[in-house]
């Protein structure tokens, strides 16, 4: 890639000022904690907290096993938040999905003393806590919706109690003369999203593979224009073998894609490696490699790296690393 990189992306984390404490997110911890008996939430707590640990092991190995159990995704999001909130647990803040759970946490401190004065709005949080546990994000995102409401000064904001089968509303909202019946509904990622996901990713583990055993750090740069679904998954490994046979990046445009095959440029990671560690496989990693970065594109990793102590979902050092950049 470029011979040099813009110097804004040459910046070293900050040392001082890292233990400021969320105050908001960790009172929505001990609010929905305190919702569950005390030896099932330690005993809850303790499991998704030791397969962390054990799983972080296997990472660090580049063996991707799953970090916590699905049947308890909420236990899992609860560490993660306590994680961020508190630098007392930072070191084990998981980047890749804390950085949408934080958030989540810190509004429902935020929205606390509302859905405290709300009907139904404890009950609603005890069953997310227990019997929603696998599948949380129903849950949460109800009780923002019927916090935002009591805050905005709507007078009677209540949970309609949930009944089997009967079809009904999530939530009554009324202010003076207008009353409504609310249905919370989410947006998901559809069937269609996640097959073309997966279908980048058996692409970009083909390219990374043939990268690996010519041992020749890449980068590929595509942006498609067919579904990936319909492409062989040999597709950007076809690329990266036309590339080893030259000796400058190699650039195309057909009916299903444009882009390019080129050396990856390690100089500026290493650079930074030197002072900082770094997540491996992050968006600064991609920023680094690549010198600059997109939040809207996708993306992959692949190498061999030494683990930092104590962090060893973090690189202290890489041997050479191929990416593959998807739009």
């Amino acid at each position: 890639m470029s011979a040099t990189f813009p110097d804004d992306i040459m910046w070293l984390a900050q040392r001082h000022g890292q233990d400021w404490r969320d105050e908001e997110l960790l009172a929505a911890v001990h609010w929905l904690t305190s919702l569950v008996p005390t030896a099932e939430w330690d005993r809850r707590a303790a499991d998704v907290a030791a397969r962390y640990q054990a799983a972080k092991a296997e990472w660090s190995q580049e063996r991707r096993v799953p970090l916590f159990d699905p049947a308890d995704q909420i236990a899992w999001y609860v560490l993660q938040a306590r994680c961020y909130g508190d630098p007392k647990f930072r070191p084990d803040f998981f980047e890749p999905e804390g950085f949408r759970i934080a958030p989540v946490f810190t509004r429902i401190g935020q929205l606390l003393s509302a859905l405290k004065a709300i009907v139904g709005a404890e009950e609603r949080a005890a069953r997310l806590m227990t019997q929603g546990k696998s599948q949380p994000d129903d849950g949460i995102y109800e009780l923002l919706i019927a916090g935002t409401y009591k805050r905005r000064g709507w007078e009677r904001v209540e949970f309609v109690p949930e009944t089997p089968i009967a079809k009904q509303p999530d939530l009554f909202v009324d202010r003076g003369r207008s009353q409504w019946a609310v249905e919370c509904k989410r947006a998901g990622r559809s069937g269609y999203a996640k097959d073309e996901r997966n279908a980048g990713e058996r692409m970009a583990r083909q390219a990374h593979d043939r990268s690996r055993a010519q041992q020749r750090p890449i980068v590929v740069m595509v942006r498609f224009a067919a579904e990936l679904v319909n492409l062989p998954e040999d597709y950007l490994a076809q690329k990266v073998d036309q590339f080893a046979s030259g000796t400058r990046p190699h650039e195309w445009s057909d009916d299903y894609s444009r882009g390019v095959v080129a050396d990856a440029d390690m100089r500026a990671l290493r650079r930074v490696l030197q002072h900082d560690d770094i997540y491996f496989g992050s968006s600064r990693m991609f920023q680094l490699l690549v010198g600059s970065y997109e939040p809207s594109i996708d993306f992959t990793v692949s190498g061999d790296w030494v683990p930092a102590e104590g962090r060893p979902l973090h690189a202290t050092s890489v041997r050479p690393c191929e990416l593959s950049r998807m739009a």
